[in-house]
């Protein structure tokens, strides 16, 4: 595939051959065959049309305001006494919240958070997980809603690297 898209780069840089313009070329594996389709310019495409109304790329509207901080971030700020409207929530499963928890964190599970929401404080959310994956959807969740999230990087995984596990209840 690689061999073929840089000899479609060189035919239209060296203005030579019959580039794939106006066409499709498909591969399919597993019958080691090629098909090829022949396609138009929509002259009402948003993007490449005459008159296009998509001009550049914006982030999700709902990534606008997530955050990441990692473990140092955290506790720098935590240490600092900056905390005022600053909530931890952690969307572990109950099992892993047992093992340890950062102190003063709430615990809600990924799963109960979006019939949840209304139980976490005003403030800027620090949504907390074991590796930073879940706490992430978490985040997507509530920016959905208007929160304004932050993601704690490396989860407690990245806590327990920099500071050691957190203590359990």
């Amino acid at each position: 595939m690689g061999s073929l898209q840089a000899t479609e780069a060189l035919k239209l840089l060296l203005n030579i051959g019959k580039p794939l313009l106006g066409r499709l070329l498909v591969y399919d594996a597993l019958s080691l065959s090629f098909q090829e389709f022949s396609f138009r310019r929509r002259t009402d495409c948003i993007v490449c049309g005459d008159h296009p109304t998509l001009t550049h790329l914006e982030p999700e509207n709902d990534m606008a305001a997530i955050d990441s901080w990692d473990a140092q971030q955290l506790a720098s700020t935590l240490s600092g006494g900056n905390i005022d409207g600053l909530v931890m929530v952690d969307v572990r499963e109950p099992y892993e919240w047992e093992t340890g928890r950062l102190p003063g964190s709430l615990h809600i599970p990924l799963g109960q958070l979006p019939g949840r929401l209304a139980e976490i404080p005003d403030g800027r959310v620090v949504f907390i997980c074991a590796g930073g994956v879940r706490s992430l959807s978490a985040c997507r969740i509530a920016a959905q809603s208007g929160r304004d999230t932050i993601n704690l990087e490396g989860g407690i995984y990245g806590w327990a690297a920099a500071f050691g596990p957190p203590p359990a209840p």
